[in-house]
């Protein structure tokens, strides 16, 4: 059963990982990211691997999205210097 779960979560990655690629949007991009992010850790979870799951959550949907997303708003509120 793990098996068949492991697999289908790994279908989804790749279409996320696509549809990032594809996006023409940054916020859509940096959310999309983001869901891969939490699909691989529910992929570490199924392998009994907490501790990476912890650090992928901690840093992949956490700290890297806000890093992106900081990064995006002072882009596009560097127009008016």
């Amino acid at each position: 059963m793990t098996e068949v779960v492991l697999g289908i979560l790994g279908i989804l990655l790749l279409i996320l990982s696509i549809i990032v690629v594809r996006s023409s949007s940054a916020l859509a991009a940096v959310t999309l990211m983001s869901a891969i992010s939490l699909t691989a850790s529910l992929c570490f979870v199924l392998v009994a691997a907490l501790d990476v799951a912890l650090t992928e959550v901690i840093l992949g949907a956490g700290f890297v999205t806000a890093f992106y997303l900081r990064a995006i708003g002072e882009t596009r509120g560097s127009g008016n210097d």
